[in-house]
């Protein structure tokens, strides 16, 4: 099955900027996310094969160019699950991603079993 928008039947179109090499970064925590995160690009795989995210298991090269990955993407996805703003890497993609004003989609991960928090939790985290 493959993602065909409504108004045409088509598929999207993938097309980005001559500046990016993806479509989206997806910020987690290793802890918390990292299981979610990767089961979350590989569906989105399965219905936009054409979709590229950066994915730390994937892409990371060096982790002192986080930022530079983070402007390599034309979108921010961020994993919200305990501990992510507690993780100084993950500030830094978040930082990098604001700076650098990307559409940013925030995943919540509520489910306490699966490394999940209340936003009220998570919230105090930033504090």
């Amino acid at each position: 099955p493959t993602i065909r928008l409504l108004s045409t039947g088509r598929a999207p179109v993938m097309d980005m900027s001559k500046k990016c090499h993806f479509h989206g970064f997806i910020s987690h925590i290793w802890s918390t996310g990292q299981d979610q995160t990767h089961t979350i690009v590989r569906q989105m795989k399965l219905v936009m094969p054409d979709v590229r995210i950066w994915l730390d298991v994937d892409c990371l090269e060096n982790l002192g160019a986080l930022e530079e990955s983070v402007g390599d993407a034309t979108t921010f996805l961020v994993f919200l699950s305990v501990g992510y703003f507690k993780s100084r890497n993950c500030r830094r993609e978040l930082y990098a991603g604001l700076a650098l004003d990307r559409p940013f989609i925030p995943i919540h991960e509520a489910d306490v079993e699966k490394g999940g928090a209340a936003l009220e939790v998570l919230e105090a985290e930033c504090r």
